[in-house]
């Protein structure tokens, strides 16, 4: 309150603070603080890479006033609006008995050594409940916090992975990895924009939001392993 009540008189500076994914930010970063500059020259802003639940706090605590995050729980303290399904996949090394074309299954994979985030992350949580619910159990060799120790891990050989697109697309494209769709089930997670229930969107926030959606739907026309997360019912 302290800081709007500034802005309106003045007295510092207007700021606008944004928090995305370190998935998202190699996909959006650049794009989102370019557009935001033209749209809001005289806004100052910033833009915080950090994981999903750090995001979820940072913006209840109103130290963020956007922010992009994946399956956020209901809270009275968020405004959290789905905007975007993203697929996981099967992320191996080239050469590996895994390498090839179309899609693999669960089962396909539960006997793959497997580099995964630790336990309580949230893309691990999808998959051991969805191998659990088959009768799978994942096959653990590494449980690593570092996304580029994961990866690491693949292009060494010494595990595959399981992740979304959006977290190897660079390592895809230069050869060093290779992806597989997985099916039966497919596996998703949902992206949310979020916001504090607290106050209405100002008018820097609202043409942030604006922004934010076009970038949302250029990414999911580019990306097929994004699709459109409709509200349930």
């Amino acid at each position: 309150m302290k800081r709007s009540l500034h802005e309106v008189a003045g007295q510092v500076p207007r700021t606008l603070a944004v928090g995305l994914t370190p998935s998202l930010s190699g996909l959006l970063a650049g794009r989102l603080m370019e557009r935001l500059r033209s749209a809001l020259p005289g806004v100052e802003l910033k833009l915080f890479e950090e994981l999903s639940h750090a995001l979820i706090g940072h913006v209840s605590s109103g130290k963020l006033d956007l922010a992009l995050a994946y399956t956020v729980p209901h809270s009275r303290m968020l405004h959290s609006e789905p905007r975007l399904n993203e697929a996981l996949c099967l992320i191996t090394h080239p050469g590996s008995r895994f390498d090839g074309a179309g899609p693999v299954t669960l089962a396909d994979i539960a006997g793959a050594e497997l580099a995964m985030p630790n336990e309580g992350d949230l893309v691990r949580r999808l998959i051991t409940e969805a191998m659990t619910a088959r009768g799978l159990v994942p096959n653990v060799a590494f449980s690593l916090e570092s996304m580029q120790a994961i990866k690491d891990m693949v292009r060494r050989g010494l595990a595959c992975a399981i992740l979304p697109h959006s977290a190897v697309a660079e390592d895809l494209q230069a050869g060093a990895l290779v992806i597989r769709p997985i099916s039966e089930p497919a596996l998703t997670r949902t992206l949310f924009l979020i916001r504090p229930t607290e106050s209405e969107p100002n008018a820097a926030t609202a043409q942030a939001l604006h922004i934010i959606d076009d970038l949302l739907d250029e990414l999911r026309r580019e990306d097929r392993n994004f699709t459109v997360a409709t509200v349930p019912a």
